[in-house]
């Protein structure tokens, strides 16, 4: 995620640089394009900083999407601010939506393609704030008024900024191949697990395999854990457990059976995992799950 925290910073610097130029010149804009600018640099930078908070909070749409309003709204109202009150309203209310959006779509899609969603978001912001200043340009060009920014007068300039960004920035990037599961093992007979302590790292995809070698049914349960990603694949028809939370893994096996889980553990932090069938957990079947950064 370094690449993510480098374009994020980079195209918070142009925001802001976008926000200068918009406060220095604002004399010369019309309300009505005072209004339009406004409105697009708070979408813009609010998708960016609505996406943010799922790089700490993910699995936790709850929280990322409130984190991601406050962020979205915040920018929002700071791109309102350098033209009036109407123009802070529009700006809060678009960045305060497009933070919500940034930060759904960042919690809901896969590990690997998180990082195209906000390469997305950067190459949007980053041509907004182009079209924003050619705005300023072309007024201060009718009222004859010299800038260092006719660079950007062109009408093509953003298009030449969208096609170099998507043809050159994507190496930085990784490759957006599926993330092969981090596969764990674990033996159960009676009473007791093999191994009883299992080490993953957060955020990355994990498959666990639970082999019963024993005479009797056993099953793993790791409860108020934060996962995403929840897929199972069990051999046979075990109910009575909520195996589609978010915040429980279950597995389940008949004598001489296996079964399997995937999921992306989320938070670090340490967690019991033990058998749910009467009395196997007071005769010793537990285990202990780390989570690490």
């Amino acid at each position: 995620m370094k690449s993510v925290w480098f374009y994020c910073v980079l195209g918070l610097s142009c925001y802001f640089f976008g926000l200068w130029q918009l406060c220095s010149y604002r004399k010369f804009l019309s309300n009505m394009m005072g209004m339009t600018v406004s409105m697009s640099l708070g979408m813009a930078a609010g998708l960016i900083g609505g996406y943010t908070p799922v790089l700490y909070y993910s699995g936790d749409l709850f929280t990322s999407t409130l984190l991601g309003i406050i962020i979205g709204g915040f920018f929002g109202l700071l791109s309102g601010i350098p033209i009036g009150l109407i123009c802070v309203l529009e700006g809060f209310f678009s960045g305060l939506m497009s933070g919500m959006m940034g930060a759904m779509l960042g919690d809901m899609i896969s590990p690997p393609q998180k990082e195209y969603l906000f390469y997305i978001f950067f190459v949007l912001l980053l041509c907004t704030v182009s079209l924003v200043v050619y705005l300023i340009v072309q007024e201060l060009s009718k009222r004859n008024i010299p800038t260092k920014l006719n660079v950007v007068a062109h009408p093509l300039y953003p298009l030449f900024l969208l096609v170099t960004f998507f043809l050159i920035l994507p190496h930085s990037f990784a490759s957006g191949e599926p993330i092969s599961p981090q596969p764990i093992i674990i033996e159960a007979k009676e009473f007791a697990y093999s191994p009883n302590v299992i080490r993953l790292t957060k955020n990355q995809p994990t498959e666990i395999t639970l082999v019963n070698k024993g005479n009797q049914e056993h099953d793993i349960e790791i409860q108020d854990i934060s996962i995403s990603h929840l897929q199972i694949n069990q051999q046979s028809n075990h109910h009575g457990h909520n195996q589609y939370a978010t915040n429980v893994v279950h597995i389940h096996a008949k004598p001489g059976q296996k079964s399997s889980v995937k999921f992306t553990p989320n938070t670090i932090g340490t967690y019991q995992w033990f058998c749910t069938l009467p009395g196997h957990k007071e005769s010793g079947m537990s285990g202990t799950l780390i989570v690490k950064e």
